[in-house]
């Protein structure tokens, strides 16, 4: 499995730095909008998008080699210029689009399509799977693009990033795998075993995310669910025991000192519900949105982890939008 996402990487990486005489996709005109979208959309299910920066300028003219900055994390903002498909080595495909920001170019990397060929061999990614997670952007919308910076690419003169970062594209990758019961030398019984196993996990965090949605239905009006993930707690080795990711959309126009004690007063209340509803709930992260302020960036995040039979803060995270 690490092998497998290894060579998807370093592909993504070497296909979209040396890109530049793909196939171009035809542009599709967009209404003209001030409307910023954010991409991936659910990024924020799955990884900390707090740990994206401003590029710094450096970036549009120096290798990796040269900055030190390969890795990094950064929001790429601007205007999408361009969008194509680049055939690779065997008969491999990469996708990537441009976005053309206020200091110049920034080559995405989208690696759907790789995974769809993948998924071929290994038990199918559906196209409509792979869109909800790697939607990619019109010409001419504006965007807000979370990325992992990979390096310069001299074909393109610009830099180039991985679309998520990779973080991100390898545990959507895993996730997906694990759905379709794919797994690096396992035998036809021990398939059986993890597909039910899988079963039985899968129900349980239906039952989990029902319970979360119904407390905040039930108690926050003023609140609306964006998006609910139900993980394992891979980080323990007790069985049954899960993550809650929940985002969060905060949609009363309050002022910032109250925004932050609403923010923080409905996180507490939440966290406390779940300590006691939810024994096998281990931690909770809540992310909030709120458009009065940011339409693109989570503006507070908030962390619980249990103890005995509560559960008690464990990190914070409020955004300079409030501040």
């Amino acid at each position: 499995m690490k092998k497998f996402l290894a060579v998807l990487l370093c592909g993504c990486l070497m296909m979209g730095v040396a890109a530049g005489c793909g196939t171009e996709q035809a542009e599709t005109e967009t209404e003209e909008t001030n409307e910023v979208k954010v991409y991936p959309e659910h990024i924020d299910a799955f990884v900390d998008t707090a740990n994206f920066g401003e590029p710094p300028e450096i970036i549009y003219t120096t290798p990796a080699s040269e900055n030190g900055l390969e890795g990094e994390l950064y929001k790429i903002e601007g205007e999408v210029t361009e969008s194509e498909v680049t055939e690779g080595e065997e008969g491999m495909s990469i996708g990537s689009f441009t976005v053309k920001t206020d200091v110049g170019e920034v080559s995405i990397v989208d690696p759907s399509l790789l995974l769809m060929m993948l998924g071929v061999e290994y038990g199918g990614f559906t196209e409509e799977v792979l869109q909800k997670y790697f939607a990619v952007p019109k010409v001419g919308e504006k965007v807000c693009v979370y990325a992992e910076y990979a390096g310069y690419s001299d074909v393109l003169q610009a830099p180039a990033c991985y679309y998520g970062g990779q973080d991100y594209i390898e545990k959507i990758a895993m996730s997906m795998m694990m759905d379709n019961g794919y797994a690096d030398g396992l035998e036809e019984t021990e398939r059986e075993q993890t597909d039910q196993s899988q079963q039985s996990t899968m129900t349980e965090q239906k039952t989990i995310e029902n319970s979360a949605r119904a407390i905040c239905a039930e108690n926050y009006k003023s609140a609306t669910v964006s998006n609910i993930l139900v993980n394992e707690n891979l980080g323990t080795d007790a069985e049954n025991d899960y993550i809650i990711l929940m985002e969060l959309t905060w949609n009363t126009k309050n002022s910032k000192d109250t925004t932050k004690k609403m923010l923080a007063m409905y996180s507490e209340d939440f966290a406390a519900r779940i300590g006691t509803d939810l024994q096998n709930v281990s931690e909770i992260t809540v992310f909030w949105k709120v458009p009065y302020y940011s339409k693109t960036d989570t503006v507070v995040k908030y962390t619980y982890t249990r103890k005995d039979n509560g559960m008690y803060q464990t990190d914070a995270m409020i955004s300079t939008f409030l501040n």
